[in-house]
């Protein structure tokens, strides 16, 4: 056989499906929620490739993201679901459905417009959804995230800062404000989720099964 001459398989004989190994310890789902234009496509963008464009438009059903990190050695392989805003927090959805996309998630990203405080207003909407269709686990942890943090200003309105801290306090949330446009503040957002959910002991036996994110997909949207 030439050195340019592929190998052949006989007749009878069956090439071996080489087995997939993930390339990271643990895999985290997590998803990310909120009014349409709140600026979670482009949250996700900055997050996974330090990329923003003008041209997003709404999402139409699901768009997924994945980012590795590393704590204590162990590599974390965060993957972030941007869903349809019509998917979370409007009548008429089929429960099922919002269970699938729930199904098996360690946290949670609640963004609102810093700039449209009706935004801020219909959180704790979507987090009920979450909570009661979506059945997510009580120890999921919850962002409160507003976006456009590069637009605000003295007085006008918006969602005052204090007022939006204190709600995720008083609810044992944690707390951020970010710019998808210039970038401040995203990725500490993201390294806190990662290291919440690592410290969570309710999540230690389930945390540690890895998949790959196309089985995840092909299980829960048939």
């Amino acid at each position: 056989m030439s050195n340019t001459e592929e190998p052949t398989v006989e007749a009878g004989q069956v090439e071996e499906e080489e087995e997939w190994v993930p390339d990271y310890d643990f895999c985290y789902k997590t998803i990310i929620t909120g009014d349409p234009s709140t600026g979670k496509s482009q949250i996700s963008a900055r997050w996974s490739r330090d990329e923003f464009s003008e041209d997003y438009t709404t999402t139409v059903g699901v768009e997924f993201a994945t980012k590795k990190s590393e704590i204590d050695s162990k590599v974390i392989s965060q993957q972030l679901w941007d869903t349809s805003p019509h998917m979370i927090g409007e009548e008429g959805i089929p429960v099922p459905l919002i269970h699938r996309y729930c199904f098996n998630v360690f946290g949670a990203f609640l963004v609102y417009d810093i700039t449209k405080p009706d935004t801020f207003k219909n959180i704790p909407e979507r987090l009920d959804v979450l909570r009661t269709k979506g059945d997510i686990h009580p120890k999921t942890k919850i962002i409160i995230m507003g976006n456009k943090s590069d637009l605000k200003k003295d007085g006008g309105d918006q969602v005052d800062t204090a007022e939006a801290k204190a709600y995720a306090d008083e609810n044992g949330f944690f707390f951020a404000e970010v710019s998808a446009l210039d970038g401040s503040g995203i990725q500490d957002a993201f390294k806190t989720m990662v290291q919440a959910i690592w410290d969570e002991p309710e999540f230690d036996g389930s945390k540690s099964k890895t998949y790959e994110l196309r089985d995840e997909i092909e299980s829960q949207w048939p």
